[in-house]
């Protein structure tokens, strides 16, 4: 969790509904719990089997057809009260049948974590994977273009190449040497560079019909070879 993250979890949880038990062990005592009906889920404030400090919720899921242990590892803080709702909520449907949680005992902050699961890191995270600068261009096409680099990095690779897609053609220009390259995607909102000792290593082989170049933490993907040091070039 980033150490900006400023709300406590623990104390957010009294806010859900959570009350003091004092037959949940926890290293602040009492322990809390809270009761949908169909399960009853434990707080504990405590230090996880990897040393890390965690608020633990812990339950069994009972349904008529199903049964499930319910094991949520939180960080001490949260960025907000509707990451906190988020972060549960979305541990219950992945351990409920069907993907959707249905408390017997009905709390209205359940339908509003559900809203913001894009609060969650690791969500938030595929959905800009999911986002990121890609596009398709046939095997044939990137072949030539790849040889073609190449032979100029052959001569010299003190400069950077300059990746950019326009939703029709993936260009990449090295001192003002330009490959063009049919393709298929989305428009990529900026250029991207990255030096060229840096491609030095190029594919020799393609494996597949279709060759996906993207854009992924400043890395350049190339198939499924992959090339550090991408710096986005402002448009």
């Amino acid at each position: 969790m980033n150490e900006s993250a400023s709300i406590s979890t623990w104390n957010l949880l009294p806010e859900l509904g959570f009350a003091p038990d004092s037959k949940v062990v926890s290293d602040i005592m009492p322990g809390l719990s809270i009761n949908f009906g169909n399960l009853k889920l434990s707080a504990s404030y405590l230090m996880s089997m990897q040393f890390a400090k965690i608020v633990l919720l812990s339950g069994v899921l009972k349904t008529p057809d199903s049964i499930a242990e319910i094991h949520i590892e939180m960080p001490r803080q949260v960025s907000s009260r509707e990451q906190c709702y988020a972060w549960i909520v979305w541990h219950l449907d992945e351990h409920s049948k069907r993907g959707v949680f249905k408390p017997i005992n009905e709390y209205g902050w359940i339908a509003e974590g559900r809203k913001n699961k894009h609060l969650l890191p690791w969500v938030a995270d595929m959905m800009a994977y999911e986002a990121r600068p890609i596009c398709e261009v046939r095997r044939d096409w990137a072949r030539i273009a790849l040889n073609t680099m190449a032979e100029y990095f052959k001569v010299d690779t003190s400069s950077k190449v300059i990746f950019s897609f326009d939703g029709n053609v993936l260009r990449i220009d090295y001192t003002g040497k330009v490959i063009p390259l049919p393709g298929k995607g989305k428009k990529w909102p900026n250029s991207y560079s990255i030096p060229a000792r840096c491609l030095e290593n190029l594919p020799k082989r393609l494996m597949k019909e279709r060759v996906f170049f993207s854009i992924w933490k400043s890395q350049l993907y190339i198939g499924g070879y992959v090339y550090p040091g991408v710096e986005e070039v402002l448009l």
